[in-house]
């Protein structure tokens, strides 16, 4: 009788564990997502309303949009490698929640400043700097969470199905942005959309995933699993100088 016991409470145990491995993934998933929604939003709004933005709204150049894209690949390039030295620190769900928060909040500021036309570039690349470096929190949180709760014997395809995020999520902004601007929708409400996806996104996020399995969960059940302990984080250089 009680090894009967036994054997329905690790099935059980077994099957909470991979309800939450199922949260882990989708949520992980549609972080990376939300994100490419908004960049090809912006990417989308931006060479159809060109006239109207030089002309009307923002009175930026071609050269200057430009200049707001390379802040913004700059921006998320230094925050990726701070972001990842964060989350070995931290709790990669708070660094990944905080951000998008960030990121959600540049955006906001921008979308209202295109709306009440007092936007000006030195403003707009403030903003785009803590929207770069915001965003950079996701792919290194999230591909760190993902390793917590996946195996290495699973990963590749786990992470094979998983990293189509970019692309569901280009698809996603390319159709919502296409469809609103083929109705003369401005491009603040698209970007408004994209941003209140991004933080509805962040918000579930952040209350529904953990970083790893919690203790709770017994060894065996992890063991089934194939969940690893997370290893300890190293120095840059001490990585540098690792053999292969």
């Amino acid at each position: 009788m009680e090894a009967g016991k036994e054997i329905q409470t690790s099935t059980v145990r077994t099957t909470q564990s991979v309800w939450k491995q199922a949260v882990v993934f989708t949520f992980c998933f549609l972080c990376m997502a939300a994100r490419h929604w908004t960049l090809e939003a912006w990417a989308m709004v931006i060479p159809n309303q060109t006239k109207r933005l030089t002309s009307k709204d923002l009175k930026f150049s071609g050269t200057a949009l430009g200049t707001l894209d390379t802040v913004y690949l700059l921006s998320y390039a230094l925050g990726s490698y701070a972001s990842g030295n964060l989350g070995d620190r931290y709790s990669r769900v708070k660094v990944v929640t905080v951000g998008l928060t960030i990121a959600c909040t540049a955006l906001s500021l921008a979308i209202a400043a295109g709306y009440y036309h007092c936007a000006s570039l030195p403003l707009f690349i403030l903003l785009w700097v803590f929207n770069g470096g915001g965003q950079s929190t996701v792919w290194s949180g999230t591909v760190g969470i993902m390793g917590n709760w996946f195996s290495k014997e699973i990963r590749g395809s786990v992470f094979g199905f998983w990293s189509s995020n970019s692309s569901a999520g280009n698809i996603l902004g390319s159709q919502v942005a296409g469809f609103l601007m083929s109705r003369n929708v401005s491009w603040e409400f698209i970007m408004f959309l994209s941003v209140i996806g991004l933080f509805l996104t962040t918000l579930l996020f952040f209350l529904l995933v953990s970083d790893k399995p919690g203790a709770a969960v017994p060894s065996e059940t992890t063991s089934m699993l194939g969940v690893e302990e997370k290893p300890e984080s190293v120095s840059l250089g001490t990585a540098w100088n690792i053999a292969g």
